[in-house]
């Protein structure tokens, strides 16, 4: 089970940054860190950090995503938990964003993103199946459980709009909304992979996505 003390150790320390930032120049913000909370409802964590391009309205933006889960059996909305006794995932996301207002600062206002995200999952599934002996010219058959690993690469473009505030503000919120489409390659040591798909956040769906989030963080001078 993924240590939630560690994500919250990672806000704290986002916050102490941005406390740091804004007690100085307000003017020429070089960097942002970030990170999404609702990442956590689908096991996982995201950080990100955006640099400044040359073109002061322009950020570069890097995000950093891991996933663990081993809590089988449990429910779950967004994926097709039960199916898999534990999961390990890692991923990049990379998109150029672009605020709407040449104006400072840059770091406020309406924009747009577009870029690209991998992620890649292994995941151990339990399976069962019937095995042939031979004892004394006599066959017969026994129950046999055993796990297999299966990988999902998970990969494809996204484009969205946000809106992004700063100014006046010890911290910096992030909201965007857009759409995407992913494309999924799974590979198996088992005759058939398992489809994943109980949502669009699940970690083997495949097809259009809709991109809804929130980001919180600071800006780094």
């Amino acid at each position: 089970m993924m240590n939630y003390k560690s994500v919250i150790s990672i806000i704290g320390i986002l916050i102490c940054i941005n406390i740091s930032a804004h007690s100085q120049n307000k003017n020429n913000p070089l960097w942002i860190i970030t990170g999404s909370p609702q990442y956590i409802l689908n096991k996982g964590i995201r950080l990100d950090a955006e640099r400044q391009l040359n073109k002061k309205n322009q950020f570069l933006n890097v995000s950093a995503l891991y996933y663990e889960d081993d809590s089988r059996n449990k429910f779950d909305l967004f994926n097709s938990q039960g199916l898999y006794e534990k999961m390990n995932g890692f991923g990049i996301k990379i998109n150029h964003k672009i605020f709407f207002s040449p104006e400072k600062p840059h770091t406020d206002g309406t924009y747009m993103a577009y870029g690209v995200s991998y992620e890649q999952f292994m995941l151990d599934i339990p399976r069962t199946k019937w095995e042939s002996h031979t004892d004394h010219s006599l066959e017969y058959y026994t129950y046999k459980e055993f796990s297999s690993t299966q990988i999902n690469f998970k990969f494809g473009p996204s484009a969205y709009m946000g809106f992004q505030l700063t100014e006046e503000n010890p911290f910096l919120y992030d909201f965007y909304c857009g759409v995407g489409f992913r494309y999924v390659v799974s590979q198996t040591d088992y005759e058939e992979p398992i489809h994943f798909t109980n949502s669009t956040w699940d970690y083997g769906y495949m097809g259009p996505v809709f991109i809804l989030g929130f980001r919180i963080g600071g800006v780094i001078q």
